[in-house]
């Protein structure tokens, strides 16, 4: 799933040619239509579709998050916070909900859901301070309006050079909110489910930590490394 993803994520880059996104985007919802139909032709498709618990119902799921990926890529706004959260919850925790259904038959998806909703969130948010100015110069605004305009700022400013200074202060604060959605996604996962889903707190850990370290935020480090084995050994231990 995360290799999907990764995929994706390549379709969301603002430096990518329109035309190249839109025709890779148009391939891959016919792709997921072919993968919840049992022939899909990608290797990473390919292989979701060859686990044991793979079925249509789960797959068509992930419609849902090229959904929130096309929008994107046409530049729909997101008006209130609460849209920004519905969005990152479609591009992120979605399909964290469907790896958990394919590993596992009777995955706790009501107690999983708030955890991997709130590392979504800080995933989004946090991507959209590092993209901002290649996204502003491609014509996408990841911030909701409501926060920009109590903040004094359009969706024409973020493009601004050099940036005003109420929007160093926005993305600061943002950065911020980033960082306590990632904590707030290892304090909602439950204990039972905390070794099944450590890669959840994994996630949540080194995001959080990299928010926090911007100038680190490309790099892997020793230290990144030794948090991620120590999450890993913290979430073994809860059971």
């Amino acid at each position: 799933m995360f290799a999907l993803l990764a995929e994706w994520q390549a379709l969301r880059d603002p430096q990518l040619d329109s035309g190249v996104a839109g025709a890779k985007f148009t391939w891959w919802c016919e792709e997921i239509h072919r993968l919840a139909g049992g022939a899909p032709l990608h290797p990473i498709t390919r292989y979701l579709g060859s686990l044991p618990r793979a079925d249509a119902g789960v797959f068509t799921r992930l419609e849902g998050t090229l959904a929130a990926i096309g929008a994107e890529l046409a530049g729909v706004p997101l008006a209130r916070t609460a849209d920004l959260e519905t969005r990152a919850a479609a591009l992120g925790a979605l399909p964290l909900l469907v790896a958990a259904r394919l590993g596992e038959a009777t995955a706790d998806e009501a107690a999983l859901r708030p955890a991997v909703e709130a590392l979504a969130a800080g995933a989004y948010l946090g991507e959209a301070c590092r993209r901002l100015p290649q996204a502003a110069h491609a014509g996408r605004c990841a911030f909701p309006l409501e926060e920009l305009r109590a903040a004094g700022l359009e969706a024409a400013d973020l493009a601004a050079e050099p940036a005003a200074s109420a929007l160093r202060g926005y993305l600061r604060d943002a950065q911020l909110r980033a960082a306590a959605y990632c904590r707030a996604a290892d304090a909602r996962l439950p204990p039972h489910l905390r070794a099944a889903q450590r890669h959840v707190l994994i996630l949540a850990a080194l995001a959080a930590r990299r928010l926090t370290a911007p100038a680190r935020a490309d790099a892997v480090r020793t230290l990144d490394l030794l948090l991620a084995w120590r999450t890993a050994r913290r979430a073994a231990r809860t059971r």
